[in-house]
């Protein structure tokens, strides 16, 4: 199975939809700490953030 990607040390880290969905407690997890973009057919599509950085 496949694991998130950075393209630089400052970006989000990125997954595939499939992948994403095959894990998405650990997308959850780890979105409360750092963005996760999710992509679809290798481009950026939506990203998950902790609630408490969507309310700011």
């Amino acid at each position: 199975m496949a694991t998130p990607r950075k393209s630089a040390p400052d970006q989000s880290e990125s997954w595939t939809v499939a992948d994403a969905k095959a894990r998405l407690s650990e997308v959850i997890e780890r979105a409360q700490r750092d963005p996760q973009v999710i992509t679809r057919h290798g481009k950026p599509s939506v990203v998950v953030v902790s609630a408490e950085e969507w309310s700011r």
